[in-house]
């Protein structure tokens, strides 16, 4: 249940509240209590900090409900900035606060904007920056006649990454966040933020149909970025939607990055989509809190589901495993990679170290 009067918030309005808006509380708050802050804290003094959120959907304001939401309320209950808002009225931050929508990669997009503001040192030095994927399946009706009439979502009620009987994806649920601070903080971090990079498909099939090339040029600017060889790569983890389209030309942009430098130990590629589900706008912040985890305790956590690869994967052409099972790192520290894409071309790629 949600505790409204922990964050000062009415009956009334807790009534009428988006459940994401709720969610993102919740989850911003636990991240604070990691580092020691409580609303009580904050209430007695603000803090030049930062926060934005990830999500491409607004089911709240196009479901009947069983409350009347008051005039008061009404205007804040259904906005999608407002996710991002309440967090920063509620704990009394002063810093960038947005919402950010690019469909499935709207998470890793606004923790790239992040990113770029908490490294402004000179004009602006933040103490830290909360960045949130969240996806509600509130309205399902509207999502699953979408999904199928666009044929993205699947008939298995699973996502079947990689896999050669995989003909779509299952929508997941799901509220996740990161903390982003500046510095070398090995002693209280889970892992580092070497790179993340964004981008654009432009010109491909159709407007939906993923470019391989634009894909590769992304990726290729985040290991520039992290000032990595493309063996240094530990764990990949994909997009991975399931779809006998995206999945090869994904694997292929792949493979062409790690083709370039030949490898001593093979890379292993994961999807937590096989896990999860697809959360959509929260899809990518899933995929980064996986990386996060992995660096943290050395292991690869495994892709479910897969049976028989597709044959379209090219698995063969580069030195790689698609690791159906949990397996320590092949040494004590390594690389994490996570990439996602939105269904209109926009991408997005991050490393992650520890």
């Amino acid at each position: 249940m949600f505790d409204n009067r922990h964050f000062e918030i009415s009956n009334s309005e807790a009534a009428g509240m988006d459940p994401v808006q709720r969610l993102v509380l919740e989850t911003g708050a636990q991240s604070l209590a990691m580092m020691g802050l409580t609303k009580r804290i904050t209430n007695r003094k603000s803090i030049h900090a930062g926060c934005c959120v990830g999500n491409d959907k607004l089911d709240w304001g196009r479901i009947p409900k069983d409350v009347q939401i008051g005039a008061a309320c009404g205007g804040t209950s259904t906005v999608l900035a407002i996710i991002s808002n309440r967090f920063s009225f509620c704990f009394n931050l002063k810093g960038p606060n947005f919402v950010c929508d690019t469909a499935c990669s709207a998470s890793l997009t606004s923790t790239h904007c992040a990113k770029g503001m908490i490294k402004d040192r000179a004009y602006d030095p933040l103490e830290w920056f909360l960045s949130v994927g969240a996806h509600l399946v509130l309205d399902p009706v509207g999502g699953l006649v979408g999904g199928t009439q666009s044929h993205m979502g699947g008939p298995y009620g699973r996502c079947l990454t990689f896999n050669a009987s995989a003909s779509g994806y299952l929508r997941g649920e799901g509220v996740s966040g990161i903390m982003l601070k500046w510095g070398s903080l090995l002693g209280e971090s889970d892992s580092i933020l070497r790179a993340t990079q964004i981008g654009q498909d432009g010109r491909s099939a159709s407007l939906t149909a993923p470019n391989g090339p634009a894909q590769y040029e992304m990726i290729a600017r985040a290991v520039k970025e992290a000032q990595m060889t493309p063996p240094e790569s530990t764990v990949w983890e994909c997009h991975g939607t399931g779809t006998s389209l995206g999945d090869p030309i994904e694997v292929g942009a792949v493979r062409k990055i790690q083709i370039r430098v030949p490898r001593s130990e093979p890379l292993m590629i994961t999807s937590n989509k096989t896990n999860i589900g697809h959360l959509e706008g929260g899809a990518a912040m899933g995929g980064m809190c996986k990386c996060v985890l992995q660096c943290k305790h050395g292991r690869c956590l495994p892709t479910i589901h897969l049976r028989t690869l597709n044959a379209h994967l090219e698995h063969e052409a580069f030195d790689a495993i698609f690791q159906t099972e949990g397996a320590a790192y092949h040494y004590n520290q390594g690389h994490s990679q996570v990439s996602s894409f939105g269904f209109g071309g926009s991408n997005g790629h991050a490393i992650f170290w520890g």
